[in-house]
Order: structure tokens, then sequence, then C-alpha cells
């Protein structure tokens, strides 16, 4: 067997950054008007991000109003930072915005539907100050929201007069913690909004985790899939690779030496290949642990293109730990998918959004029943998913019973419609969706 090093993956299928949080540095001192104010971690981390910027003289001069050019650019920005693709079906255009530099993002945000025409009609004034309805119109429709009637009321006694579908984005911007009200106990939707509330909101928006492949290496077979030596600690230059079989399928092998078999290094790699693995389309949908060897196989959802990863604590040729990934067909992972969509009865992110999970693996539910579960990391996540989701099974006849249910010890809140239950469970690592089996008569 000889040395076979990967391609480069083509930029247009890498669209991220490192799976790096974007933590406020406290020392980060950008902006001289920002230090030690109560908004001082969402401007510095916006900045960070590239959603906002200062002034020449250093300040970011946070009581200012936002323009409406100003928010569209923002959120134009915001996109890219997303687990999840937009709608690109949006048409319209506003006549005002012929040589204003703000032209192009909103229109991208006209194509993408978070900006409709009939929110403004002929004229979108770039330079008027936005309001708080306007961020909070732009917001929840990047965040996937659709005005229903699944909202909780808030209290706040101006909002009564809002149009149903304005009082829905406000309301469902409350519940999902985006916006707050005033000491008075008004929302008020028309004020302008500051500068420093909208790096606040677009901090509360955002997925806590971004991603990044630029610059790894793929697998020959496979150029959406990143190389999984790029995670993990292993010696330079010991890559063989090879063929083999997977349960009668052809395999590429491609196998490393591991440097060391320290499991808490080795699972903190594996977490960051999966949060990889999410972005470019791939489910974890096997998971084996035993003495000395783990595996994972890593699925497309909608095709067949897999990749087995295994990790070895000795090898018998060599006596060293080693990470061995295979690159097969296989759409077992795919048809069992599909199999719980169709049972689930409803259309989740990865239908609606094309935001792959991070695993599909059960949950043991009650009397030992195994629970089809999708699995989103809690990292990349915007805010309000546990909502929306919550939101999409209401909207396809479930009903919240108000009971809660243990799989596998996580406590999730337990829907149920003719015919079909399904529990939803958030936690600091994953937001889980699973289907219920029903016995049988």
């Amino acid at each position: 067997m000889g040395i076979n090093r990967g391609k480069r993956l083509p930029a247009f299928l890498l669209a991220v950054c490192l799976l790096l949080p974007f933590l406020p540095s406290g020392s980060h001192g950008a902006f001289s008007d920002v230090q030690d104010q109560w908004f001082a971690p969402a401007v510095e981390e916006m900045a960070q991000r590239g959603l906002i910027g200062g002034f020449p003289d250093g300040t970011f001069r946070p009581g200012d109003w936002v323009k409406r050019g100003e928010g569209a650019k923002m959120t134009a920005q915001a996109v890219s930072q997303l687990p999840y693709t937009l709608p690109q079906t949006g048409k319209g255009d506003f006549a005002d915005l012929q040589g204003h530099w703000s032209a192009k993002y909103v229109r991208q945000l006209l194509v993408e539907e978070i900006i409709e025409p009939e929110d403004y009609g002929t004229n979108y004034g770039p330079n008027q100050k936005l309001t708080r309805l306007e961020m909070v119109r732009m917001l929840l429709r990047l965040l996937g929201f659709t005005p229903s009637d699944t909202w909780v009321d808030s209290g706040f006694p101006d909002l009564a007069s809002l149009d149903a579908e304005d009082r829905y984005y406000c309301e469902k911007a409350v519940e999902i913690g985006l916006i707050q009200g005033y000491s008075d106990g008004l929302f008020r939707p028309d004020y302008p909004l500051s500068r420093a509330q909208a790096a606040v909101m677009f901090q509360r928006a955002l997925p806590f985790l971004t991603v990044s492949v630029e610059g790894l290496s793929a697998y020959p077979e496979a150029r959406t899939i990143p190389q999984a030596a790029e995670f993990f600690p292993v010696v330079k230059n010991s890559q063989v690779s090879g063929q083999g079989e997977y349960q009668g399928r052809p395999l590429s092998l491609y196998r490393h030496t591991l440097t060391s078999w320290e499991e808490e290094t080795l699972e903190k790699s594996l977490k960051e290949y999966e949060q990889v693995m999410a972005y470019q389309q791939y489910t974890l949908v096997e998971e084996s642990r035993e003495d000395g060897m783990w595996s994972f196989l890593f699925a497309d959802l909608r095709g067949s293109q897999c990749l087995l990863l295994v990790l070895r604590e000795k090898e018998e040729d060599t006596g060293l730990p080693s990470l061995t990934a295979g690159l097969l067909q296989h759409t077992g992972g795919a048809e069992n998918y599909a199999a719980f969509c169709q049972d689930l009865g409803c259309r989740m992110l990865f239908s609606t959004r094309g935001m792959a999970p991070s695993r599909f693996l059960p949950l043991t539910g009650p009397e030992g029943t195994s629970c089809p579960t999708e699995w989103y990391d809690a990292g990349l996540l915007p805010a309000g998913a546990s909502q929306w989701v919550q939101d999409a099974l209401k909207s396809a006849g479930y009903e919240d019973t108000g009971e809660t249910i243990l799989l596998d010890g996580r406590e999730g809140i337990l829907f149920q419609k003719e015919g079909a239950k399904a529990a939803v469970c958030l936690d600091e690592d994953y937001l889980t969706l699973s289907y219920l089996p029903q016995k049988e008569e």
C-alpha cells in the first residue's frame, strides 16, 4: 500500500471558520465608549464576527439609532453564520434603492424573504430609523419562523393593536428571548432601535459556534468529506491507503497512526469532527464502543455516501494506536431516516432548511422501546430552535400533552396526535426529537 494524500476541499463547499466559540475577550477594547457597559460583550462579539463596526474615532456610538440600510447589512451578513440555507424565491424591489450603498443587502434579503415588499410599499427608506418591530420581523424570518397562532401572550398591552403577523413576530421574539420590553410594561414596537440593542439581539439570535473546513483536506472519493486525520492527533506522514470491505461493501481505506490513546483527547476530536460533518451534511448513524476499539458510521441522509471511522488502541501489525477512515456507498442510513420522517409526519429542520442532524441514533424509551431520534448540536443552533421544532409538531397536528418522558435519562416534552407520539428535549449539548413507536393492538 502506498501513500495517498487528500485533495483540497473546493472553496464553494466550505462556507464557514473553525469550531471556535465567539467569546467576548473582556480586554478587547476596540471601542472606547462600550467598555464596562451591559452591552459590551455583545458589541465585542458581533464586531469579531464582522456584523458591526465602529467609527474612525474609535467609538461605537451605542446610543445612535440604527438606520434601515444598516439593519439590512447586519442581517444579510448574519445569514452566512446560520447552519442552514434560506429560500431564494423572494421577489420585488424598492424604487429608492438605486445608487444607495445598502441596495445589495436589501435585495439579498428580499430574495431570501427576510424583507417582504408588503412591509414597506414602494419605497424602503434606507436612511430612516429602524424600529424594534422591523428588526424583530427580520430576525424571526432569519430564524425560520412563520406566522401562526402558536405564540405565548407576553402581556405587553401595546402589542394587541398590531396585525396578526406582526403580533406573532413580537410575541415569539419575547418567547425565545430575543428582546424584552421597557420598565413601564410596554413593548414599544414602533420605537427606534439603538446600535447597542441591535448588537445584543444578534448575539442572542445567532449560534454560539460557527464551523469552518476551509483549508482542510478532503478524500478523493468524496470531496465534501474533510479528512478525519485533520482533527485527531496522528503521527505526521503515517497515512497508508488500501482497500477493504464493510458488510460486503467495498471500502477505500486510509489509516493513520495515533500519537497516543487518550480517551479525553479522542472524545474532543470526535466532537469537533462530528460538528464539521454535520455542516457538510453527514450524520452519525451508527456507533459502537468496545474495549480498545471505537467505530462510527457517518451517512448522507439524502444519498448513499458514507464514512466509516474506526479508532483502535492497538493495531495487530504495528502494536500502535490507529485511526482508520473508510469511504463506502450505503443507503441504510438514508432509508431509516426516510422511514422516521414518514412515521413522524412532520417536516423538520433538515427537510425545510437543509440542516442535517449531527446524529440519527435511537434513544431508549419506556419499557425498553427503541425510539428513532435526530440529534442537533445545541452549540450550532440559532435561537428558538426548540420552540421552532415544537411549533412544527403543533402545525402537523400534535398537541403538547403537558407531560414529560424520560428517554435514556433525557427528560423530554411529550407530544401526541392520533396514532403518533413524539418527544422534544433540549439540554446544553443537544436538541433531540424522538418518534415513539406505538404498541400494536
